[in-house]
């Protein structure tokens, strides 16, 4: 079993220049703000933006921070590259499972706000490709969490995993067996830290609550509203 951590992309937000150069000159489009922005904020949003004293920085300045996101990515990819080609070089590939994963996502200025705290998908959501022997391509749009790694490793080497853990195989659904699979929502809490940042989630493939435990809670109807605007709780 190989781990294999890599920093970026987090802040503070670097790259070697030459990842830099490929997107410093680049007039990306910016995520658009709320509209009366940052007082429509919902009091969780409004918190992290207070907090994290969002409002002082500049255009200029949050295209560059788009930039080095960008260049991070970049740079991971292909440190991530080098790695397979070295298992490619050493014949591991053929009998290597590869889980590629992230512990959080980022804003990036989606509704306003940077880095993590957040229900949205854009936070709440991470990537998760799985490769290896016998799983043939294609996408899963069933709701998962990355508790069901651990399970989902120990199916792979074929061994039973401890009873009473939160997470489930992943197994069936890389087989296209979606009905062997009980779960069927997916969590994310954060329980710790200052009171106004902490909330509970839970989503299926369309609907996304949230539960606060000293403001209003909000439904997302993700299946018309992708872009989570339209809170239906008001």
């Amino acid at each position: 079993f190989l781990c294999a951590s890599y920093y970026r992309p987090h802040f503070p937000l670097t790259a070697p220049e030459r990842y830099i150069r490929k997107y410093k000159n680049l007039r990306i489009p910016l995520p658009p703000q709320p509209q009366d922005y940052p007082h429509s904020l919902h009091p969780h949003d409004r918190f992290i933006v207070d907090d994290f004293d969002l409002t002082r920085f500049t255009e200029d300045e949050i295209r560059h921070a788009h930039a080095s996101y960008y260049a991070a990515l970049d740079y991971v990819d292909d440190r991530i590259a080098e790695l397979l080609q070295g298992l490619r070089r050493a014949g591991c590939l053929d009998n290597t499972y590869i889980i590629y994963t992230s512990d959080h996502g980022e804003l990036a200025g989606e509704h306003g706000l940077w880095w993590k705290r957040s229900y949205y998908e854009a936070s709440a959501r991470v990537p998760l490709i799985i490769s290896g022997p016998d799983i043939q391509t294609h996408s899963i749009d069933n709701p998962v969490e990355l508790v069901d790694l651990f399970p989902t490793i120990c199916d792979f080497v074929g061994i039973d995993s401890p009873s009473g853990i939160d997470g489930e195989s992943l197994k069936p659904l890389l087989e296209g067996k979606p009905e062997h699979r009980k779960k069927q929502v997916a969590h994310s809490m954060l329980l710790g830290g200052h009171q106004k940042t902490r909330f509970r989630m839970v989503r299926d493939n369309r609907y996304k609550y949230i539960d606060f435990p000293d403001s209003r809670s909000r439904l997302f109807d993700l299946e018309v509203d992708r872009n989570e605007v339209h809170d239906t709780v008001d």
